[in-house]
């Protein structure tokens, strides 16, 4: 099997998938996924509440139209059509990140859920205790649609990423970490997310930023997948590099 097959034999497996995640790429996944992350830090746990693969997403098409007969009178119609195709992704994985809050410098006291719009999701509000002590575990809850390539090119990986963005459709939440002045603000940057599932090895190429000033070639390799980090995370998209023992 390639990377890819066995990248996805792995993400089916439920005792082999979190070896796929590493802290860096778990930060990534939070730095992609919200505008604001400086008022969490790690650890950070990957929770999947479902993971399905190779599943193809459909953008239903309204269509809509009048017609009648002669002397009659005009009838309207609205029509949804399914069914039309659409972008596939590897995988979809619903779940969250568990995160550690950095704000307040108390422990996490409750978390409130709020409706918003349907397109908007709930707003969440994660308050704190007044005393100060070690805060509890928050699941940042996130959609995300993977994409696994053993090589990457970037305009074309950018290109099937909107794509797949657009067909999830409307999905995310709005969340403030503390309560009155000084809160950290933590909104999605987009209605949904795409992962980048891709071994060490991909960053082995100079022309990738980041690795002009470290020293060999590991430390290069591991620049320039940091810089690659915080460049897609500023695009919604999160690079998830596979650890060197799960990607051989």
């Amino acid at each position: 099997m390639d990377f890819r097959d066995r990248t996805l034999v792995r993400l089916a497996d439920p005792e082999q998938r979190d070896r796929l995640f590493d802290q860096r790429s778990l930060e990534n996944l939070v730095a992609a996924g919200y505008e604001t992350a400086a008022g969490v830090t790690g650890p950070y746990r990957a929770d999947f509440a479902e993971l399905r693969l190779g599943v193809r997403l459909e953008r239903p098409v309204t269509a809509e139209g009048g017609w009648s007969a002669p002397g009659g009178a005009r009838q309207e119609g609205r029509f949804t059509l399914t069914g039309l195709g659409g972008p596939t992704a590897d995988a979809l994985w619903r779940g969250g990140v568990t995160v550690r809050t950095a704000a307040g410098g108390g422990r996490v006291d409750a978390v409130d859920a709020a409706p918003l719009a349907p397109a908007e999701g709930p707003e969440l509000t994660v308050r704190y205790a007044p005393a100060a002590g070690t805060p509890r575990p928050v699941v940042l809850p996130v959609l995300v649609a993977l994409l696994v390539r053993e090589s990457v090119r970037p305009a074309d990986l950018l290109a099937e990423s909107r794509a797949l963005a657009g067909a999830l459709g409307a999905l995310g939440t709005a969340a403030v970490l503390g309560t009155g002045p000084g809160t950290v603000p933590l909104a999605p940057r987009g209605r949904a997310q795409v992962g980048w599932l891709v071994p060490p090895a991909v960053f082995d190429d100079p022309d990738w930023p980041g690795g002009s000033t470290a020293a060999g070639p590991a430390e290069q390799r591991a620049a320039r997948a940091a810089a690659a980090g915080r460049l897609l995370a500023a695009q919604g998209i999160a690079l998830l590099v596979v650890p060197e023992a799960a990607a051989a």
